[in-house]
């Protein structure tokens, strides 16, 4: 999949992080990097020869293909072809990235992501870095700010699906994975709505931590640890987990019967995290 150089397209800090894209794969592959945590990646089309005049990611017809965490076989994919129409019609994210999940919404729905950090949105509407933000079926929306925070100014109802995806291996933010923090997205989805929630992490297990809120707020919880196939994998597709969360199994459509979601693991014996109490060093992989 290429000779393997690795050139530095662009370089970014704030407050929240320090920030790097990269070109790999002979340049047909831009990364996104908050430390050393992949946020995007965005595949050349093979038409746009790396190096050519005015070449900028993903020209030519269609729209830009997802990759790595953002599999059509993966969770995200599972999620938007499984769950009801309602439910993925109006969409929204905490976390931006290189805008990549907007890519999943269908056609005449609607995307809203919710971000901390200007210097990310810088990234991913720079059109030679990314293209999702521009060039995606569904033309997103993105609102600066505390995802939390600014959820709980939107109204009521406002989503059938919201999708955390701000976590890294770094750090992540508690003030999202509270009991506190579930209830607020709850009150901004729809009846029927579900929550979905990225928790790759090569340091934390937060499974029980989700679980264990799920338990406590009486929802319906599946986790799926999305482990590629070979030829997945030469396509660029990476392991991911992901949980999904409804006030109901029925909610869950087809995820709710899928197999390969499993129910969320709890904790029982561990109190729930809140707004006034969390322990990340009880859920790190010290193996």
């Amino acid at each position: 999949m290429g000779n393997g150089k690795e050139d530095t397209l662009a370089r970014d800090r704030s407050f929240f992080g320090i920030y790097r894209v990269t070109a790999v794969e002979g340049g047909r592959l831009h990364e996104l990097y908050s430390g050393t945590t992949l946020h995007g990646a965005e595949r050349f089309r093979e038409s746009c020869a790396p190096g050519r005049a005015g070449c900028l990611p993903n020209d030519g017809p269609g729209p830009p293909q997802p990759t790595r965490y953002y599999s059509p076989w993966g969770p995200v994919g599972q999620a938007f072809a499984e769950l009801p129409r309602p439910t993925i019609q109006h969409a929204s994210a905490i976390g931006l990235g290189a805008g990549t999940l907007s890519c999943f919404s269908p056609h005449g729905g609607s995307f809203t992501y919710y971000e901390i950090d200007k210097a990310v949105v810088r990234i991913a509407r720079d059109r030679r870095l990314f293209s999702f933000l521009r060039d995606c079926p569904v033309r997103a929306r993105v609102v600066l700010g505390d995802g939390r925070r600014s959820l709980e100014r939107a109204a009521p109802g406002s989503y059938g699906l919201i999708m955390v995806d701000a976590f890294n291996s770094d750090a992540i933010p508690i003030h999202l994975i509270t009991r506190e923090a579930v209830q607020v997205y709850l009150s901004r989805i729809g009846p029927k709505g579900a929550l979905m929630f990225h928790i790759s992490n090569r340091y934390l297990d937060l499974e029980p931590v989700l679980g264990n809120i799920a338990r406590v707020l009486s929802l319906s919880c599946r986790i799926q640890d999305y482990k590629p196939l070979a030829h997945e994998r030469k396509l660029g597709y990476t392991r991911s987990k992901w949980a999904m969360m409804a006030r109901a199994p029925a909610d869950l459509g087809v995820v709710g019967h899928d197999s390969r979601w499993q129910r969320c693991r709890d904790a029982p014996s561990a109190r729930t995290w809140t707004d006034d109490y969390s322990n990340p060093l009880s859920v790190v992989h010290w193996g």
